[in-house]
């Protein structure tokens, strides 16, 4: 949207420009057209500043509404799982023990996720960028970084 209005303006001015070294417009003419383009130009400049005014009520909006989200899902979480764990997954700790739902609530959906079944068990990994998470049986075992 805002390259459009350069563009308009860049153009709107280019056209001044020629109207000027155009000898066969006379000053009337010349006159209205400088003016249409001092109507528009101001026009647009009314029209940023009342959208610049609306970004910033929802910036405002936005920052109520996420520390409202955190309150709630501070309050999920502490239903969900008691007082102590529940603080501690809405804080994103870390804990052997911790099930992989609970994972999922502190951290969100891995970049990668793999599970294998086998006859002693399911085992699944959670690649968050360079650490990987371990899982027994929905229970996180383990987890290492990955070295550069």
């Amino acid at each position: 949207m805002k390259f459009i209005k350069v563009l308009t303006f860049v153009f709107l001015f280019a056209s001044i420009i020629s109207a000027q070294e155009n000898p066969n417009m006379d000053a009337a003419k010349y006159n209205s057209l400088r003016d249409s383009l001092e109507n528009k130009r101001t026009l647009l400049l009314s029209e940023k500043i009342l959208l610049k005014t609306e970004i910033d009520s929802l910036y405002s909006q936005s920052a109520k509404l996420d520390e409202q989200l955190k309150e709630v899902s501070y309050d999920v979480f502490v239903k969900k799982y008691g007082s102590e764990i529940g603080k501690r997954v809405y804080h994103g700790q870390i804990w052997k023990g911790m099930t992989e739902q609970m994972m999922l609530d502190g951290w969100g959906k891995p970049d990668k996720r793999e599970t294998n079944k086998e006859k002693w068990g399911v085992f699944t990994q959670f690649y968050y960028g360079e650490i990987t998470y371990f899982f027994k049986n929905g229970q996180l075992t383990d987890w290492e970084e990955t070295k550069k």
